[in-house]
């Protein structure tokens, strides 16, 4: 009798709510907390509010579909076979952002495609993207690149002011350069970006297989800042761009272009395709209130 009096009791304190261990609750309540004013950038079903671009090709004119809705998740080159030739290009939001954070998960598929078989696995999540569209458009990227998530490059008229130490990194193609790495404590500052594509290596690595985070904090023209896997990988502020009037003529070998830089301060948000199958699921966004860019510790 004792025996199943104990065990009523201890029935009811796991069952009940109000008996039950107080540190669920929280945890429950902090969780829920820390998830207001998420909103899905992609529903899970459809590609509603995005458009594709694929290389050589009109704005949403993917008739081999390079991006797929399946299972809930973007899946890049689905029904194209190992080995092929394919295009790269990207999906990217109808709307425009400008001041907030953003999360996504991805993970890499097995497939890879001519002509990028022999080296790592590319992708790319791309922000402040600006008209015209063009594979590929001006922004800033956070690089998803197999040994590389989390990198930043400056896309065809950007520029921003980052603290960077210079060191050999190994490129994808195996050759050995000196190049700027993000160093938030006794870097240098520096103003990195051209009318080009220039790279900014993050500061270390923590991609893992299978399902990693990526997340985007970015405040208009006044900074932005990688995550991955919880982990802050990079920091810029003074986003610019160089004004978009048109050349009278092309510039010479050597030769500054004239045009003046002025602040970037919001744009679309997208996702590359490049030659790898690759999933991406989990996209949402939030708002978050203009102002310094706000530090997030790191472990």
């Amino acid at each position: 009798m004792r025996s199943a009096f104990i065990l009523v009791a201890f029935l009811l304190f796991v069952g009940n709510p109000v008996l039950a261990s107080g540190e669920e609750a929280a945890d429950a309540q902090a969780a829920r907390a820390s998830d207001h004013g998420w909103t899905p950038l992609f529903d899970g079903k459809s590609l509603r509010g995005w458009y594709t671009q694929i290389k050589d090709k009109k704005k949403n004119e993917d008739p081999a579909k390079f991006f797929q809705v399946d299972d809930g998740m973007i899946h890049v080159y689905k029904d194209q076979a190992a080995g092929s030739a394919v295009p790269n290009g990207y999906i990217a939001t109808e709307a425009e952002h400008a001041n907030y954070q953003l999360r996504m998960e991805f993970k890499w598929g097995t497939k890879k495609f001519k002509p990028r078989m022999m080296v790592v696995r590319d992708a790319g999540l791309l922000y402040h993207v600006q008209r015209p569209d063009s594979v590929w458009p001006r922004c800033v990227e956070c690089q998803i690149q197999e040994g590389d998530v989390g990198d930043c490059f400056t896309v065809r008229g950007v520029r921003l002011v980052t603290t960077v130490e210079a060191v050999p990194i190994k490129t994808p193609s195996g050759v050995v350069k000196k190049m700027p790495r993000y160093k938030a404590d006794g870097g240098v500052t520096r103003t990195m970006g051209d009318s080009g594509i220039v790279r900014i290596v993050k500061s270390s690595t923590h991609e893992r297989d299978g399902w990693n985070t990526v997340e985007l904090i970015v405040r208009g023209s006044q900074g932005s800042e990688h995550i991955v896997n919880g982990e802050t990988l990079f920091r810029a502020k003074e986003l610019q761009e160089l004004g978009r009037e048109a050349l009278s003529t092309p510039l010479k070998k050597g030769e500054v272009d004239p045009r003046k830089w002025e602040p970037l301060a919001q744009g679309r948000i997208a996702l590359q395709c490049e030659y790898s199958e690759v999933f991406y699921r989990n996209i949402e966004i939030r708002a978050i209130s203009g102002g310094a860019l706000e530090e997030k510790a790191t472990k």
